[in-house]
This record gives C-alpha cells, sequence and structure tokens, in this order.
C-alpha cells in the first residue's frame, strides 16, 4: 500500500487508512493514521464523495442520481464509475428519460434499435472501457456480450478471446466458458482433450466443482457417443437421446454432491 500511496494511487489512501482503523497494520487500531489517509482522499479526490453519494442514491432506489454520479466518474476515467454504469443499463433499471436525453437514438438507423438494444449497446460500451482497467467482472460480461449479440453483432472469435484474457487470470467462470466452446467447437477448432484441460482448470475452484463435473460426465460420453456407430436419432423412453443424458447428468450430479457434502462432514469430526 504505501508503495501504492507514494505513486498517487488515491485508492490506496483509502486502503491503507482501512489498515489502520481495523487494526490489520497495528494493533490495537491506529486512528491518526487512519484519519490521516482517508483525509488524503478527500483532499485529493472530490469524486470519492460522489461515489458515496451514488451509492447510496442506488440503495434508496433513486437509479436516476446514482446513474449520473457514476456516469460523471466514468466519463473522468474511473474504473468503478465505468462499471456501475455499465451494470444498471445491463440490469435495464428504468433509465429510459435520462438514458434518451444523454444517448439518443440515431433516428436513421434501420430497423430501429429497441430500448433495450439501446441499453446493450451503450453497456458494451462502458463494459470494454472497465475491461480495459483490468476489471475481471467486465471482461467476462464484455465476452458474454459478444458470444450472445447483445447490444452488438454476434462474434464468438471475440467472446472467446475476452474469455482468455480472463482464464488467463485463472477465472473460473471464463476457463469453463473456454472449455465448452472447445468441446462444442465455437468459434475455435473442437478438441475434447483441450475441452477436459480447461474443464479441470476451473475445477480447481470450489465454486466451479459441481458444474465442471457435470460438464466432465457430458463430455466423455460425447466422446464415446461422438465415435458410436448407432444412431444419433435413438431415443430412451421415448425421450430424445440428448435430453435423456442430461436428466441423468443432473441425477447424477446430485449424487455427487450429496457424497462430497457427506466427505466433509465426516472429515470435521
Amino acid at each position: 500500500y504505501q508503495r501504492r500511496v507514494h505513486g498517487g494511487q488515491l485508492l490506496a489512501h483509502y486502503e491503507l487508512g482501512n489498515v489502520y482503523a481495523d487494526g490489520t497494520a497495528a494493533n490495537p487500531a491506529n486512528c491518526v493514521m487512519a484519519v490521516k489517509y482517508y483525509r488524503g482522499v478527500f483532499e485529493k479526490a472530490p469524486e470519492v464523495l460522489r461515489f458515496e453519494e451514488a451509492h447510496s442514491a442506488y440503495l434508496s432506489a433513486e437509479y436516476h442520481t446514482a446513474f449520473f454520479n457514476y456516469l460523471i466518474m466514468a466519463e473522468m476515467g474511473y474504473e468503478i464509475g465505468q462499471s456501475n454504469v455499465a451494470y444498471m443499463l445491463d440490469q435495464l433499471m428504468g433509465l429510459d428519460d435520462i438514458e434518451e436525453y444523454l444517448y439518443p437514438m440515431n433516428p436513421n438507423h434501420n430497423p430501429k434499435p429497441t430500448l433495450e438494444d439501446h441499453y446493450r449497446e451503450r453497456a458494451l460500451i462502458w463494459l470494454k472501457r472497465s475491461a480495459e482497467q483490468n476489471n475481471i467482472d467486465a471482461i467476462i460480461k464484455a465476452g458474454d456480450y459478444y458470444y450472445y449479440g447483445m447490444g452488438t453483432k454476434q462474434d464468438i472469435k471475440k467472446s472467446e478471446s475476452y474469455y482468455r484474457d480472463a482464464g488467463e487470470r485463472s477465472n473460473p467462470q471464463a476457463l469453463f466458458n473456454i472449455a465448452y466452446m472447445h468441446q462444442h467447437g465455437l468459434g475455435v477448432d473442437r478438441d475434447f482433450y483441450l475441452a477436459k484441460r480447461y474443464y479441470d482448470l476451473a475445477g480447481q475452484h470450489d465454486q466451479a466443482w459441481a458444474p465442471v463435473q457435470l460438464a466432465l460426465i457430458y463430455l466423455n460420453l460425447q466422446r464415446i457417443w461422438g465415435t458410436s456407430l448407432l444412431p444419433h436419432e435413438i431415443t430412451i423412453f421415448g425421450a430424445p437421446m440428448e435430453d435423456a443424458i442430461l436428466a441423468l447428468l443432473v441425477g447424477l450430479l446430485g449424487f455427487l454432491l450429496v457424497l462430497r457434502h457427506t466427505a466433509r462432514q465426516n472429515n470435521r469430526r
């Protein structure tokens, strides 16, 4: 923190103030040092007060006030403002009147976009700017926008590049997405071995363990089924093969979760 403070980073002043205030750096807490760094924040960055106002307005459902304050911060280059503006636009949070005023639709656009399309288009702009400042959530969300064609034309290859960027930072959601794309050949070469590799990397994170187990089971079945000589039109109890496999995988996942929970309970005894 000290290096970042000397480098002029305002957020570092605030974080170091918290460290002294909660006693992390000194025991007991050093209120004098905490006030020193907090004062540095308020003297150098009135935008911090603007963020507090925006956050308070958001919690009070005063979305217009929140949006304007976040937008001012976003235009000044603050990543926290950019990500919050993108979030509010993505969630379609009743900003139609001020959004129309700030970003009027192009009347020559044919066909005329819906208000939702307009929101998504603007949200993507701010997501990309936030992503450029290394916000992992924004990187993944921008990838989602390109994957599903929200606010822009669908571009699977571009979405893959965003996922790969986040995956290189060990984000489990991004790693899972890359694995899925390799499994199904979406924007990349279909490669079951690479798919398994990325699923395994994602599965190293606890929050991704359950979906990864489900995906791996399906991947192995797909590898077998893909080389099988049986006709793909086969049904099980009158249901399409894929639906039957999905039902089976859901059941297996539930069984695995029960086993994992039981094992953890036994380890705690």
